[in-house]
């Protein structure tokens, strides 16, 4: 059996576009585990979120598979299937990242692909892949250069709301209620549930499939703000990403700015 997935290392792949400084780009770097032979990580796909200035007025994106449907929403390009299946395995894919898509390939053409993808791109693309067994890295390229997080900080946020979970600090039924005072730009979800408000579980899935800054807000708040983002982090043993503001102040993405940042090498930088 053969499983891909988004990890936390993988998402801190990260693309920057430096023709539109306020409005960097994004990319993840999905993993494949092989579980029938331990050891062997390839990267599959690399999907990279297309500056706003110059995608703005596209309607649709060309992709690998047709069963993708790309959204021009507000300007962002977003991924409005959830989910998608490549060769019989399941891949949970972030929304807000696509628009280009590399095809999968095999491990010692990784590098030359990330280097074409730069080029193609007009853009500084972070990457590095790891051996999820033994945490060897395999490749890499500007592996220790910052990158803004933008809306990829939402895949970490709902890990650390799941972890207190497991300890017994938050439950996924509670029901969170919130004002129209607590909306802000882009919640497509939370801002159809103003009278009966949302649950945990609920609030993770807008802010996962349709990237809801509101929701994210809202499950910021249940683990103590940004500040604790980042000790959470810390305490796994990252000690290179870090949030620092709320939705949507985090997305400013200033270059040589450090907040609201990660670098694809994990670490104690």
């Amino acid at each position: 059996m053969t499983m891909i997935t988004p990890s936390l290392h993988a998402c801190r792949s990260t693309l920057e576009d430096p023709r539109v400084p306020s409005s960097n780009s994004l990319a993840v770097v999905l993993q494949r585990r092989d579980w029938e032979n331990p050891g062997v990580t390839q990267l599959n796909r690399l999907a990279a979120h297309p500056p706003f200035a110059s995608w703005r007025n596209s309607e649709e994106a060309r992709t690998d598979r047709p069963s993708q449907q790309l959204r021009s929403l507000n300007g962002e390009w977003r991924l409005m299937r959830k989910s998608m299946s490549i060769q019989h395995f399941r891949v949970a894919l972030i929304p807000f990242f696509a628009a280009f898509c590399l095809p999968v390939f095999a491990h010692p053409e990784t590098l030359v692909k990330v280097k074409d993808a730069e080029d193609q791109l007009g853009a500084r693309v972070g990457y590095i892949e790891l051996d999820l067994n033994s945490g060897k890295i395999l490749e890499s390229f500007r592996p220790e250069e910052r990158f803004p997080m933008m809306s990829t900080f939402k895949v970490l946020l709902c890990g650390a709301v799941l972890s207190r979970i497991d300890a017994g600090q938050e439950q996924l039924g509670r029901r969170i209620h919130y004002s129209q005072n607590d909306l802000v730009e882009y919640s497509p979800v939370t801002e159809k549930h103003l009278t009966d408000g949302m649950t945990v579980r609920e609030l993770c899935s807008a802010a996962i499939t349709m990237s809801d800054n509101t929701a994210a807000n809202l499950l910021l708040t249940t683990i103590g703000g940004p500040k604790e983002l980042t000790a959470f982090l810390h305490n796994m043993g990252d000690h290179v990403t870090r949030l620092d503001r709320w939705e949507p102040e985090l997305n400013e993405a200033i270059p040589n700015d450090e907040r609201d940042t990660t670098m694809p090498l994990p670490g104690n930088n």
